[in-house]
């Protein structure tokens, strides 16, 4: 597996409440990475912007050479692992992890 490199990274959500606030780390190449921490704390909203599901508003993020910040959303190479008590009711798979946890409009 490739090295991860988060710099800077700022993600605001509708309302201005910040779900990550100028997150920097690395995760060295072949290395494992768990987050934790409490329910809203951005766990998910970081894998999204990892995983190219969301861009971020500020900061650079780095997965081996490919440096993301030309967006084009989704990479074929990394995939979410939901957990099933974390879905919305009402919402297939795919509109849980595109439309994350907000209820649907």
């Amino acid at each position: 597996m490739a090295a991860i490199v988060v710099t800077h990274v700022t993600r605001t959500l509708r309302g201005g409440r910040k779900a990550l606030d100028d997150v920097s780390f690395e995760v060295p190449a072949g290395s494992s990475c768990a987050l934790i921490g409490p329910a809203g704390s951005g766990k998910s909203t970081l894998l999204r912007l990892i995983a190219r599901r969301e861009k971020p508003d500020a900061g650079v993020i780095e997965i081996g050479e490919d440096v993301s910040q030309s967006w084009r959303i989704g990479r074929p190479e990394l995939a979410e692992l939901v957990d099933p008590d974390a879905l919305e009711p009402g919402r297939n798979l795919y509109d849980n992890i595109v439309r994350g946890s907000a209820p649907a409009a």
